[in-house]
């Protein structure tokens, strides 16, 4: 009885200081995560055709509705604010490709953009940092 007990107890330790491989705002990731997801992906591996076309589309479904949400994520209410902030985070995305190939301008457009439609957003660093604020980012790089 003693050695079920002391299994039950190995186990459940062993669970609990496991780090969870979910990100803790895996469940705020709106519609558009997915092409944040690929944005990202295409940045790192410097195709920038493929980060314009992705950030383009995230751009065109989404960004309206984002728009809207911007005034309302004033707060830390992730859930309700995350097209808001995966809009953000995609347009960053393009701003950084331009940034990498030397096209200042467009990269001030592009932060001109956050800064005027989604200043409130934030955003997540997948490894659990602190919130960034994509307009801070923007200001700080120009």
């Amino acid at each position: 009885m003693k050695k079920d007990h002391l299994l039950f107890f190995i186990v459940f330790v062993i669970g609990c200081t496991t780090p969870s491989a979910h990100h803790p705002f895996e469940h705020y990731q709106s519609i558009a995560y997915n092409l944040v997801n690929k944005g990202w992906d295409a940045l790192s591996r410097r195709n920038f055709t493929a980060v314009h076309e992705i950030t383009d589309q995230c751009a065109q479904l989404y960004s309206e509705q984002a728009k809207s949400l911007n005034d309302k994520c004033k707060s830390n209410d992730f859930d309700k604010c995350s097209l808001l902030n995966d809009v953000a985070q995609c347009l960053y995305i393009k701003g950084e490709a331009y940034l990498q190939t030397n096209n200042y301008s467009e990269s001030q457009k592009i932060c001109g953009e956050i800064n005027k439609w989604y200043f409130n957003s934030q955003i997540y660093d997948p490894n659990g940092w602190s919130p960034w604020k994509p307009s801070e980012a923007c200001k700080s790089k120009i």
